[in-house]
């Protein structure tokens, strides 16, 4: 099982590898001092020529973020895990999304969502099951971060975030997304307490591995 974040660009440009990279760690700092952790945490990339393949390409940090064979990219956090990225043209589905879900879900995305079509590419973000809670904060402001480069906004057909927060803007994202919730439900306060014990640790390990 996984759960993803889709990121819907609405200008030309493309972000670097480098400029994506520096922005989202930029973002996590933020996101780890909101829990009151002050630790800068490691991100590497690499390109896979295809799922089965597992033929690594070199990343080229000041290219554009953005390849043309049906490859995939993995941010890791070293030593505990990491997310997979992958990048689309636009095809039937994705004007599907637009018309059969998102403007009916949210109509006052229309000019974003045409100025979307017309660039013709996206980008999704995937955690796996049973990844480390440091993943799940790193391809959360991956994927904000994508969207805050791009003048985009960032979905989720999967419950990978609230859905009544969704589809959202990367600032209303990126101030919200893995953050304490003092007014959280009972199950919430519970998913922070585990969210928090495990992401304890992890900094750990990773500042060992350091």
């Amino acid at each position: 099982m996984s759960t993803s974040f889709h990121v819907y660009p609405t200008k030309e440009s493309i972000p670097t590898f480098r400029e994506l990279i520096d922005v989202a760690m930029v973002h996590l700092r933020e996101l780890l001092a909101s829990w009151g952790f002050n630790q800068t945490v490691p991100l590497t990339v690499t390109l896979w020529r295809t799922e089965s393949d597992r033929t690594s390409v070199p990343a080229e940090l000041d290219s554009p973020f953005w390849w043309p064979w049906k490859g995939y990219a993995t941010f890791v956090v070293p030593p505990v895990g990491a997310t997979i990225a992958h990048a689309h043209s636009v095809d039937d589905i994705d004007r599907e999304y637009i018309e059969d879900i998102l403007l009916k879900q949210a109509p006052q995305f229309a000019d974003r969502a045409s100025a979307f079509l017309r660039v013709g590419r996206s980008w999704n973000f995937v955690k796996h099951a049973g990844q480390p809670s440091i993943i799940y904060a790193a391809y959360g402001m991956l994927a904000g971060s994508l969207a805050e480069l791009t003048d985009g906004f960032i979905d989720s057909g999967d419950c990978a975030w609230d859905s009544e927060r969704l589809p959202a803007l990367p600032s209303a994202f990126l101030s919200a997304y893995g953050r304490p919730d003092p007014n959280g439900s009972e199950k919430h306060r519970d998913w922070e307490k585990y969210f928090l014990e495990r992401l304890r640790q992890e900094l750990s390990e990773i500042q060992s591995a350091q």
